[in-house]
């Protein structure tokens, strides 16, 4: 995960600065935000849904976010909470972003469960090798929900639907 999130921060980076004088010129707020979610956000974001990323990681990229918002409101968020900043924008924190995208993703999975039946299967089922090997635990229960033992991407989507109603 590291590298990928290094590579992420990068490309933000990137397209932070292409677009160079363009963030302080008197474009409308709204202007700069659909530029920056669909110029920066989207780089740095990109194909993160299928990783299992630890707090920390999540953190990084929430600071270079914010570091970029802080920078287009010119000094206005110096007394402002991060999450203040991220309303002030319209936009959610990267742990929540990947957990709107990903129940989205789901979402679409189960609309065309015929087509997605392997991703689904390799997400929550078992392989027959494995449950003949001693020792090992099935992915859901006997109840249909989640074993302790369950696979991060079973556990994470699960995570996605049900811990946080928020969402």
């Amino acid at each position: 995960n590291r590298h990928e999130v290094k590579k992420r921060q990068a490309e933000m980076r990137i397209a932070w600065t292409e677009l160079g004088q363009f963030w302080f010129t008197a474009s409308s707020k709204s202007m700069k935000r659909l530029t920056f979610i669909s110029h920066v956000l989207a780089k740095g974001l990109s194909g993160l849904e299928s990783y299992v990323l630890l707090q920390t990681e999540f953190a990084k990229l929430d600071i270079q976010i914010q570091k970029y918002l802080r920078a287009l409101m010119k000094g206005e968020a110096k007394k402002m909470s991060n999450r203040a900043v991220y309303q002030h924008w319209g936009i959610s924190d990267v742990r929540t972003e990947m957990r709107i995208r990903r129940v989205r993703w789901v979402q679409s999975m189960m609309v065309h469960q015929q087509t997605n039946q392997q991703v689904l299967s390799a997400l929550f089922g078992d392989m027959q090798i494995e449950l003949q090997t001693e020792g090992y635990s099935p992915t859901l229960s006997h109840d249909g929900t989640l074993s302790a033992t369950a696979n991060p991407w079973a556990r994470m989507i699960v995570d996605d639907f049900f811990l946080d109603t928020a969402v």
